[in-house]
């Protein structure tokens, strides 16, 4: 194995040795591919204000598709960079004279946390990706919101923490939904019984909230819980896991792997989509409410368990962010069985789909490109990192 080697030292705080006039962001991940985080990051990068920003993008991992080619073309730089060890990584951004390197994955798979610890650009700031702090001085910013992130938690991050108004979380705008909605019956559903949905990865399932999940079947005669396919041994066991609670195992329906816009188009045949308590869903309950599923969740203590109710109250619907786990078995076995006041709520979401902060993608840009501008402001000045706020637009209430 070879040693990596360090790049140069990044420019000193108000150095002024910089020989382009635009802040120049690099984003670095592996997931610039054919992977759910690339959907939402290809629109974001496209939307920075060239004016003010230049825009490099870095790849840890080789991809091809369609996704690949959107961020490809959406940064004004593209560097694939797999190949090479953490060294010569942290050589090439330092060459490049990025400003702010933006990681986009923390300790997720076939990242490369060690090329921030070589300090390739003079400010290191972490966004989505792993949901929670990087535990270590790698980064000098999380960019998070005061919802998913409270205030009072700042002192156990390792990172200072730039809070966006509304939610941190960034949507494609642009996400396509496939006019060809299948039926319920080529899904495996009922076509009269009730449908609790949970897109989430397998994985996110606990026995917490698949106990209330079960009483919920028991509760709602002809229900059925509608999950995404994990492999036959993900089957099995949840299966055995409903029957041991008395409930039939056929009634939890397995969704297989759809193209996106397909996926998102089957959304339909549901009724309402249960969130998981300690990981919950992120992208996945964006892409719910984007189809026009209301999103039912209980947020906890944790960002990984707090970023749910942050994208749903971001849709104009805080009515269904639950204040803990009774009340949310309450509300979901109301919703099911109260039609009116599901339809309200669904007939809120397509009002609110429009004009909501959560799909408002060049706002949330605005605002990210807000906090970049703060944070290399205060290193002009020659100032340590610090935690701080962007404000909501004028008019906007965030």
């Amino acid at each position: 194995m070879r040693r990596p080697s360090p790049p140069g030292p990044a420019p000193a705080a108000g150095s002024g040795k910089r020989a382009h006039a635009r802040i120049r962001l690099g984003f670095i991940t592996p997931n610039f591919r054919e992977h759910p985080s690339a959907k939402l990051h290809w629109r974001h990068l496209a939307l920075r204000d060239r004016a003010r920003f230049e825009v490099f993008g870095y790849s840890l991992h080789r991809g091809e598709g369609p996704l690949r080619q959107h961020i490809v073309e959406a940064c004004d730089v593209f560097r694939e960079l797999s190949g090479l060890d953490s060294g010569e990584i942290a050589a090439h951004i330092a060459r490049d004279g990025i400003d702010i390197l933006i990681d986009l994955a923390g300790h997720l798979e076939h990242s490369r946390p060690e090329v921030l610890a070589l300090r390739p650009a003079p400010l290191r700031v972490s966004y989505q990706g792993l949901p929670a702090t990087m535990g270590a001085e790698l980064i000098d910013y999380r960019i998070t919101d005061a919802f998913t992130t409270q205030p009072e938690e700042t002192p156990f991050w390792s990172e200072k923490l730039a809070f966006l108004p509304g939610t941190l979380f960034i949507y494609n705008d642009h996400e396509t939904i496939s006019e060809n909605v299948p039926s319920r019956s080529a899904c495996g559903l009922p076509d009269n019984g009730f449908v609790f949905c949970s897109f989430n990865a397998n994985y996110k399932i606990e026995p917490d909230v698949f106990e209330v999940w079960m009483r919920l079947l028991a509760r709602v005669p002809g229900s059925v819980l509608w999950l995404m396919e994990g492999g036959e041994a993900v089957r099995r066991n949840l299966q055995r896991e409903a029957a041991t609670r008395g409930i039939a195992p056929e009634r939890l329906v397995f969704a297989p792997r759809l193209p996106h816009a397909e996926h998102l188009a089957r959304h339909a045949c549901a009724d309402l989509f249960l969130d998981t308590f300690y990981c919950g869903a992120h992208t996945t309950a964006a892409d719910s409410l984007w189809a026009g599923l209301p999103v039912l969740t209980c947020p906890g203590e944790t960002m990984a368990a707090r970023i749910s109710a942050g994208i749903v109250r971001a849709t104009g619907l805080p009515e269904l962010v639950a204040a803990d786990r009774e009340a949310y078995e309450e509300l979901a076995f109301r919703l099911a069985t109260q039609p009116g006041e599901l339809a309200a709520l669904r007939a809120k979401l397509a009002r609110n789909r429009t004009n909501c902060t959560l799909f408002d993608t060049m706002r949330r840009v605005r605002e990210l490109d807000r906090a970049c501008e703060m944070m290399w402001q205060r290193h002009l000045a020659g100032l340590p990192p610090e935690s701080f706020t962007v404000a909501p637009e004028a008019g906007i209430d965030s």
